[in-house]
């Protein structure tokens, strides 16, 4: 019984290695220049041969030196300021007479209030 079909050829491991240490000043050029990973690798697919995965599994390990991501503006104010303050908190002396006024914050409960 012979099969017609074209044979599977099956990679051998590390393989895609190759290719990608040829083009990894290319690659580490455009990394350091702020390229998207994802561009550099839609560009050399072809010539790759490799998943996307894989070409971001050697990025990391042969590129480490890549731009951090750029932050958003609202991270940006975060930082700035991560814990507001709070100018002033209502007193006693604002209630008027038969009204109760809400104070914001943690109240330890009374026991006897409990019961």
């Amino acid at each position: 019984m012979s099969d017609n079909s074209p044979e599977k050829t099956s990679k051998i491991r590390g393989e895609n290695l190759v290719p990608f240490l040829a083009h990894l000043s290319e690659i580490r050029e455009e990394c350091l220049a702020g390229w998207p990973i994802k561009s550099i690798y839609n560009r050399r697919a072809q010539v790759l041969d490799m998943s996307y995965t894989q070409f971001t599994r050697y990025v990391n390990q042969y590129i480490p030196e890549k731009p951090q991501k750029r932050k958003t503006a609202s991270a940006v104010k975060a930082e700035k300021d991560p814990f507001p303050t709070i100018e002033k908190l209502p007193t006693e002396e604002k209630k008027e007479a038969g009204f109760k006024q809400f104070i914001p914050g943690p109240k330890d409960p009374n026991p006897k209030d409990l019961w």
